[in-house]
């Protein structure tokens, strides 16, 4: 499968490589990876902080380096996420199609607001989607782009789990890998699970924090575990 990869804030597409190294390494051979970065600069991601990460080195022609902190969008900006969403769907036009997504924090919540927004504002059926599946570490609560056209900045309401309503918000495969010891993220991938259908969406809540799973090996087989039954879901779909 060939999958879009989203780092989250305050870092970018080549941190985000390194933390999925062990990820992708125990997935095996079959998949490509696109890592795709931020627009927006922003401040070191707090998990970072204090890591050879926070070193800077010689900038390129863009003034970007390995460790330049960024973002998709100015998250408490409705108009600078809009333009991120529309520059989102200009990249997929152009770049597409890929079979899925894989990422990490507000890199998950930029995509899942994406994938909503399509859906609620084109009556797009989930089998119209670029994206098969979907695969989020740790994930934000995705924004309201509906709220954001009227000027007003809110995060999609998450009142249910989908599993009390007859028609969940996102019917695509899904898989949620977050940690139990999240500061950051706090409740919000479990509210993001509640989004999606009981029947497609699978979840391992590791013993970590905000963080994709790289140091335990246990925790590595676990995480690969639901992406693989995420994946294998997404291919019976497509046959």
């Amino acid at each position: 499968m060939r999958f879009l990869c989203f780092h989250g804030r305050g870092t970018n597409a080549k941190i985000f490589e390194a933390q999925t190294a062990a990820i992708r390494y125990e997935l095996g051979d079959g998949h490509e990876y696109e890592f795709v970065n931020g627009t927006t600069r922003a401040q070191l991601a707090p998990e970072l902080k204090g890591s050879i990460l926070n070193t800077n080195t010689a900038n390129n022609e863009d003034g970007i380096t390995d460790f330049t902190p960024l973002s998709y969008c100015n998250e408490t900006d409705p108009v600078s996420v809009l333009a991120a969403l529309e520059q989102l769907s200009s990249y997929l036009e152009a770049e597409g199609p890929f079979d899925g997504v894989i990422a990490f924090s507000m890199g998950a919540a930029f995509v899942t607001t994406w994938i909503l927004d399509q859906l609620a504002n084109t009556q797009a059926h989930a089998t119209s989607l670029p994206f098969k599946c979907i695969v989020l570490f740790s994930s934000s609560i995705p924004g309201n782009a509906t709220a954001m056209r009227e000027g007003r900045l809110e995060d999609i309401a998450v009142t249910v789990d989908a599993a009390e309503t007859a028609t969940p918000a996102i019917t695509i495969p899904t898989a949620h890998i977050w940690g139990a010891n999240d500061d950051l993220a706090k409740d919000m991938p479990s509210k993001v699970f509640n989004l999606c259908d009981p029947a497609a969406r699978s979840v391992f809540v590791h013993g970590g924090g905000h963080e994709v799973p790289s140091a335990s090996e246990r925790d590595v087989t676990l995480a690969v575990n639901v992406i693989r039954r995420c994946i294998s879901l997404a291919q019976e779909a497509d046959t």
